[in-house]
């Protein structure tokens, strides 16, 4: 029995529902400005679907280039279809379909500690925690905020998403969001009472902020600033409007870095690609490794050596052989990794 794309859709509305305990707020916001035909992956039989996954393309950039990536979210099965390899088969099918259009990295955000065990499954993907985030003091910098006007505007024009896309351009290492996935990020955070803050000097934007109330406290769940000013200015607003509330910040940091929390998984879905363009941006590296045990992509199987700036496949095994997902933790968890507003919190 053939489906009609709105029937598709409500099915996997339906199956979110069951799966997940989200408010029917968030459901209408996912699926009204996050869901997308493409990027659902399903299974359905005499008209009823079953399983499911969203896996929305992003822009990866690292070290000047751009790696075509995807974010994998929602995947779920109907309780009296699960324990069958359903989920296994459509992260194989999302997996090989991203292969084959390019994709480098595949990216997602565990629930939590159970999720991560599910996901390391070498049937799920082999995926390893790669990125992580730090809790802060939210503070004052040492420029004053003199001549910064801070607004809470109820409507956000482009204007504050080409802020947002240039100070994101300049990240070495991050998840770049479009300027839907931004927008339904901030109607996100408004669901949790929370709102974007907008600072101007002489009418242009020098600051983005976007925070939400939490028990004790006010978290900023994102800062972008082209002047210093502009964060002493958010901090002057917040303790304002919120006086004797704690002010945390959201920041991303290396996985060696005190404080760290685990955050997002990855897995490498192009090895040869991704290889060749870190071969390309260090030129003065001399090193081999491997990548065993990709059961959804067994093309990345194989010994690299990178020299002199060119990738190499070898026939020997070098003393390194990962994982697809320990090999993207192995580069990954040397930088701090941006990935801003994925819905996930």
């Amino acid at each position: 029995m053939l489906l009609t794309p709105q029937e598709i859709k409500e099915q996997t509305r339906a199956l979110w529902r069951t799966a997940f305990n989200d408010s029917e707020d968030f459901i209408d916001l996912y699926f009204e400005e996050k869901y997308t035909d493409d990027a659902n992956i399903f299974f359905r039989h005499d008209g009823e679907l079953f399983a499911a996954a969203q896996v929305f393309p992003m822009r990866f950039q690292m070290g000047g280039h751009v790696l075509p990536s995807v974010y994998v979210s929602g995947l779920a099965t109907l309780p009296q279809y699960r324990r069958q390899g359903l989920a296994a088969q459509v992260l194989y099918y999302a997996h090989r379909r991203a292969f084959e259009r390019g994709v480098v990295f595949s990216f997602l955000v565990p629930g939590d500690e159970k999720l991560v065990n599910f996901y390391r499954q070498q049937m799920h993907g082999n995926y390893e925690v790669s990125t992580c985030r730090i809790r802060v003091p939210f503070q004052r910098t040492d420029t004053a905020s003199e001549g910064i006007e801070v607004s809470a505007p109820e409507q956000y024009g482009k204007e504050v998403y080409v802020f947002y896309k240039k100070q994101q351009q300049q990240s070495a290492v991050a998840l770049t969001l479009s300027e839907n996935d931004f927008f339904a990020a901030v109607a996100d955070v408004e669901l949790d009472n929370g709102a974007l803050l907008v600072a101007r000097r002489r009418q242009k934007i020098v600051g983005t902020c976007l925070y939400v109330p939490t028990g004790n406290g006010i978290l900023v769940r994102d800062l972008m600033v082209a002047d210093p000013a502009a964060q002493t200015a958010f901090v002057d607003y917040l303790e304002t409007a919120f006086p004797k509330k704690e002010l945390q910040l959201i920041d991303y940091c290396k996985w060696a870095e005190e404080g760290a929390e685990p955050y997002a998984m990855a897995r490498v879905l192009n090895v040869e690609r991704f290889l060749t363009v870190v071969a390309a941006h260090h030129p003065e590296e001399t090193f081999e490794v491997g990548l065993e045990g990709d059961e959804h992509i067994p093309e990345n199987n194989g010994f690299y050596r990178l020299e002199k700036g060119k990738l190499k496949v070898i026939a020997h095994r070098p003393n390194v052989v990962l994982t697809p997902g320990a090999f993207a933790a192995a580069f990954l968890r040397e930088h701090p990794v941006e990935m801003r507003l994925l819905m996930s919190d």
